[in-house]
């Protein structure tokens, strides 16, 4: 609850019910600002309304948004996934170029097993100081400078995989769906894929081209810009199947982002049965160990070898 004082009168905001009105007691009303977060701007009732009608008032104080702490800067299209129950409390969720962990914060907050990849060492810094406020119990070695690419985390040992403006800075094709097979490959059946990435679906011929996929947009940046029938020849190559439509929005025509959803079916897909049937070092490391020890306990999902309970 914030006051301000307006010629004669003290003005009175309840952030919580979103209600205002004149403070009776002439500004010297208690306020329990410990059990309110502050609105964006204060307002005060317009002389011309009695009831609702709202006035900014000048030179307000800066405000602490409330979904801000709880989602952080997710994307939207993601929120949406949460909404609509595809992502849910005690799945594992995997952040392929997570940065500074934008759409991590609600999944650290309400139960989730997360872990997140980046490139860049400052990147996972971030995430791990973000997790240690707002998630103690995670390991560590939930979050690892790894490329998209080339990842160690065990096969098909997470619920959800998430890419978020990543794939459209891939160099080339080849590198671009090697991201692609390796975000699957860890991907347990029934999983999510979620990608946002850049396309030209809506503005075609609108982008130089200067190899394959590879466009100079018109702000003169360069991305890899995928289109619909690359999207839909993957999804079959993956043996996936779409959880929606392939979903596009024109940026003030500029440049065009899309929105590709997939969900991993139970069969294994023909591209990747020779990329799954090679295990990365760290599940031939995993492997080992259980062979020294005697023992056929899996890895532990998404972190790679433990001891197991028998060693």
């Amino acid at each position: 609850m914030t006051k301000q004082r307006v010629g004669r009168d003290w003005r009175v905001w309840d952030a919580c019910t979103d209600r205002g009105g004149r403070d009776p007691s002439g500004g010297k009303l208690p306020l329990t600002v410990d059990n309110f977060v502050q609105p964006t701007r204060k307002w005060k009732f317009s002389k011309f309304d009695r009831h609702a009608r709202l006035c900014p008032l000048k030179n307000a104080p800066p405000m602490q948004n409330p979904l801000a702490s709880q989602f952080g800067n997710i994307d939207i299209y993601l929120f949406d996934q949460l909404l609509r129950g595809n992502i849910t409390p005690g799945m594992t969720v995997l952040d392929c170029g997570c940065g500074s962990g934008r759409n991590l914060v609600y999944l650290l907050q309400h139960g989730f097993d997360v872990c997140a990849v980046d490139a860049e060492r400052s990147a996972i810094d971030a995430v791990q100081q973000m997790a240690k406020e707002l998630a103690p119990t995670l390991p560590a070695q939930n979050f690892r400078v790894e490329p998209v690419e080339s990842m160690s985390f065990v096969g098909t040992s997470v619920d959800v995989v998430i890419s978020n403006a990543v794939l459209h800075f891939a160099r080339d094709e080849n590198q671009f769906r090697a991201m692609v097979r390796e975000m699957w490959r860890v991907l347990r059946p029934g999983g999510l894929l979620f990608c946002r990435l850049a396309s030209d679906i809506g503005m075609e011929g609108r982008f130089r081209r200067l190899e394959n996929h590879v466009c100079e947009l018109l702000d003169g940046s360069v991305r890899f810009l995928v289109d619909a029938t690359l999207l839909e020849e993957i999804t079959r190559e993956l043996g996936g199947d779409l959880v929606d439509p392939i979903k596009t929005t024109i940026v003030h025509a500029q440049r065009c982002m899309t929105t590709w959803v997939v969900r991993k079916s139970a069969k294994t897909s023909t591209v990747l049965r020779a990329a799954l049937a090679t295990p990365t070092a760290e599940e031939s490391h995993s492997t080992a160990y259980n062979l020294r020890s005697g023992c056929n306990d899996p890895p532990c999902p998404a972190r790679g070898p433990t001891p197991c309970s028998h060693a």
